[in-house]
């Protein structure tokens, strides 16, 4: 019996030999996707890192980047290079109302639709200065003739707008264009420690898995 090996053997060849043209496997060189790349990306423009600025934007931005649902971004620089906000999603600014924003804006206007974003305004409060009250410390930052106009036409230039309550969606609704306006209310958001409930329970549940006594690391208001 003739075999492609050098010996005759009834049985089979003790080298075999590769079968001429066979197809080899083929090796992916290419770099993994990071997985990040497939999560929306938005980005917010604080006016303030207090208040509002925290429990509206900062917070909300953390717990959204820490449970991996989106890449949110937040900034007070104002990027003028469109290649910053490619694969951009949303672009939601807090309270805009000087003229050098504005200016801005009608940028982030431009580029927009080339880009394939949306822009929000987020106001949490009343901005236009003839219905703020005499009483209201702030009142002085809004009072230019100039903030007024120009917070107004920010608002009318964005594709929505987002307030606290229905109270706030009526009156920007009555006061600009723009009738796009999103009820997001004030809400306290998830919090970094363990509901208040279970609590009193914490302590024996450690002394159980542990040899440290829980009054080493518990705060005074809720030590055991």
């Amino acid at each position: 019996m003739f075999s492609p090996g050098p010996f005759i053997s009834p049985f089979a060849n003790p080298f075999p030999m590769p079968v001429i043209g066979s197809p080899q496997p083929q090796t992916n060189n290419l770099p993994p996707i990071p997985q990040e790349l497939n999560l929306p990306r938005a980005l917010n423009y604080y006016a303030d890192f207090s208040g509002c600025g925290f429990w509206r934007l900062i917070w909300p931005e953390h717990l959204l980047n820490a449970n991996q649902r989106m890449i949110l971004h937040g900034s007070t620089v104002m990027c003028y290079d469109p290649n910053y906000f490619r694969m951009c999603k949303t672009v939601r600014v807090q309270r805009q109302a000087t003229p050098h924003q504005l200016r801005f804006i009608k940028f982030l206007r431009e580029i927009s639709d080339k880009v394939g974003f949306k822009i929000i305004y987020e106001i949490d409060d009343i901005c236009f200065a003839e219905d703020i009250p005499e009483y209201n410390k702030f009142k002085p930052a809004f009072t230019d003739p100039a903030i007024r106009k120009t917070a107004q036409e920010i608002m009318e230039m964005c594709d929505e707008i987002s307030v606290t309550c229905d109270f706030m969606k009526d009156y920007y609704s009555s006061k600009t264009s723009n009738k796009n306006v999103t009820v997001i209310p004030n809400f306290p958001p998830k919090p970094p420690q363990p509901p208040i409930h279970i609590l009193p329970v914490l302590p024996d549940q450690y002394r159980q898995n542990s040899l440290v006594s829980p009054h080493q690391i518990w705060p005074d208001h809720i030590r055991p």
